[in-house]
């Protein structure tokens, strides 16, 4: 996507989609699908683009489906990165063999560390905004210098240039944008195909929208 941002696409299982990012002292992987599994096909692609090790790991929410394979790269000395109501959840994870292909537990070190507000780490801010009901600490990965902006499970852009009818959490996500003046030019997502500001847009206004009037 730019220097040093790369988008995973189908990573660790069909429309699953994350991210990985460099920076000075290792990298990023953003988004961790159940389906990684032991982590080593991720750690081939990481090594494909970079010598550096696998430093943190940032789930957008802690269903298992998008946050799992978190617990393999924490077994391998990352550390993951989650907003503060689930540091709990995520270190009782790495911990635990069944959140480990092949039943070998993470080390008893795993860290896991909440993010401050806002926090920015290289070319990412993460925010908490919430997800109207789908998860009550829900991370975006916005991307300032690049008008790029990652989500998941907040709405869905289809591969044919549809949009699904805007649910609650798709009405939240474009209202968090605009109010807080993101510059936002393209649109990840954990599922489905890259989008812009009008494919939210487009949802909201919906026949069958979700949106309160």
């Amino acid at each position: 996507l730019s220097n040093g941002i790369y988008l995973l696409q189908q990573h660790g299982g069909e429309d699953y989609h994350g991210m990985l990012v460099e920076l000075d002292d290792g990298l990023m992987v953003l988004e961790a699908p159940a389906m990684i599994g032991d982590g080593r096909e991720l750690a081939r692609i990481a090594r494909s683009v970079s010598p550096k090790p696998v430093r943190y790991v940032v789930p957008t929410h802690h269903h298992d489906d998008h946050s799992a394979g978190a617990a393999a790269l924490a077994r391998a000395g990352a550390t993951i990165l989650t907003t503060p109501g689930n540091v709990e959840f995520f270190t009782t994870m790495a911990a635990s063999p069944r959140w480990i292909a092949f039943g070998s537990a993470a080390p008893a070190h795993a860290r896991v560390r909440a993010l401050g507000r806002d926090e920015r780490i290289g070319p990412v801010r993460f925010i908490d905004i919430g997800s109207a009901g789908h998860a009550r600490e829900h991370l975006v990965f916005h991307f300032p210098d690049h008008g790029l902006l990652f989500h998941s499970d907040m709405g869905r852009f289809n591969p044919d240039g549809s949009v699904e009818p805007a649910r609650r959490q798709t009405c939240h996500l474009l209202a968090q944008i605009e109010a807080r003046g993101l510059r936002v030019e393209r649109i990840l997502s954990g599922h489905g195909r890259i989008g812009t500001m009008e494919d939210p847009r487009r949802a909201v206004a919906h026949p069958r929208s979700a949106c309160p009037p």
